[in-house]
């Protein structure tokens, strides 16, 4: 059985205006007035993020609590009980069954109402639709690493062809200087200037490359 929200206490002027913010919000409001009680009350848009038509399943915790994904569950109900007993606010991301089987994203909020002693006596709160933007995030995320990944790869690459390559070179330059110093050859000396001149070009384009 669905529970009826009364605003029959309210005046009118303020049950008009609760009633224009519920047609206008994006979000899907839900009021827990007995916390002792299973049944809640779900506000027509919290209704349609779900798929459902107005009061098309009952609202209430269990229900609630079945439309949850296994994976959130858990956490989302560990949540719940911790702002009731420990805080005064509830925010958490989780999954629940839509109509048709399939599962999307929502941001649950609500407020903690409490008695003079402390005593948690009501929980009012919003339900939003963060599919599209979960999705997103993940995939940006997946790029993200991707990027990483890359990166690591390629710093690993230079490293290892700056091992290769500069060592070598290293040995050819300093020998090429020995040999032009030791050498009283021309044709030798001019030899080594050459192997000289060309490693130490190719050393520097290497190292223009590399940074």
């Amino acid at each position: 059985m669905s529970y009826t929200f009364d605003r029959a206490t309210q005046p009118d002027a303020v049950q008009q205006h609760f009633d224009l913010f519920l047609q206008h919000t994006t979000e899907g409001v839900w009021d827990w007035v007995d916390l002792d009680a299973q049944e809640q009350w779900w506000s027509p848009r919290f209704y349609e993020l779900l798929g459902y038509c107005d009061q098309e399943i009952e609202s209430s915790l269990d229900t609630f609590e079945r439309l949850l994904h296994s994976e959130d569950a858990v956490q989302t109900m560990l949540g719940l009980r911790s702002a009731l007993e420990n805080t005064s606010r509830f925010e958490h991301n989780f999954r629940l069954r839509v109509k048709g089987g399939l599962y999307r994203w929502f941001r649950g909020q609500a407020q903690v109402l409490r008695d003079s002693s402390g005593q948690a006596v009501r929980l009012t709160g919003s339900l939003a639709d963060i599919h599209e933007r979960i999705l997103l995030q993940t995939e940006l995320e997946g790029k993200r690493l991707q990027a990483f990944r890359a990166r690591e790869l390629q710093q690993s690459f230079l490293a290892m062809m700056s091992h290769e390559i500069r060592t070598p070179l290293s040995a050819i330059l300093g020998f090429a200087e020995i040999l032009s110093d030791s050498s009283e050859d021309a044709e030798t000396i001019s030899a080594a200037n050459t192997i000289h001149t060309n490693g130490q070009y190719l050393l520097d384009t290497f190292n223009d490359f590399v940074d």
